[in-house]
């Protein structure tokens, strides 16, 4: 008698929605051990992914929009209770060593309906490192940064989401390879936050 298992994917949330994992090796010497937050998750891969690495244990997620929390229901994973369905704007922010952050000025306008996003997400967030994945971030972003926090290192890493697939799940929309490349080169800015 042979025993099916499912196995359930990973990642749940396929580029280009996401940061590229790969990333991790490129900041992980920020990561271990430490206490992680990623403000903005998605389907929480790159926290799984630092969890399954052993990098670190202590990790939470705050993600506002429910079509991420349904694609983890709809894949039937029961491994993702870190993520804190709400919008960082109007709740405290976890307390971390390190955070995550993937969120362009567009997203603030559009989803969390503020002008002053920065100084709420930055403003409420103890010394710490703040990994920066926005891989265009406009002129203004990166001046907010600049003026709140201290860059301390720039990161242009490769990446290889071919080892995924092509096929998302199928409910998600196919992908554009010619816009978004599974393979290439990524940035990504990591600053401090010193209260001095």
């Amino acid at each position: 008698k042979t025993l099916k298992m499912k196995i359930k994917p990973h990642p749940i949330q396929k580029w280009p929605e996401r940061t590229p994992l790969d990333v991790i090796k490129s900041i992980s010497h920020h990561l271990k051990d430490k206490s992680v937050c990623d403000i903005g998750c998605g389907a929480g891969d790159l926290l799984y992914e630092i969890r399954r690495t052993g990098l670190s244990n202590n990790i939470v997620g705050v993600e506002l929009q429910y079509k991420f929390i349904q694609m983890i229901e709809k894949v039937g994973s029961t491994d993702r209770d870190y993520i804190i369905r709400n919008d960082f704007t109007k709740i405290d922010i976890p307390k971390a060593d390190v955070y995550l952050i993937w969120i362009d000025e567009s997203d603030f306008n559009n989803n969390h309906k503020c002008d002053d996003c920065h100084d709420i997400i930055l403003g409420g967030l103890p010394n710490s490192i703040i990994v920066d994945l926005s891989n265009d971030p406009s002129e203004s972003h990166l001046k907010k940064m600049e003026e709140k926090l201290y860059l301390i290192e720039k990161i242009d890493y490769d990446y290889n989401e071919e080892k995924y697939g092509l096929e998302g799940p199928p409910w998600s929309k196919p992908y554009d390879v010619k816009q978004y490349p599974l393979i290439g080169t990524r940035k990504t800015r990591i600053y401090e936050k010193r209260n001095d």
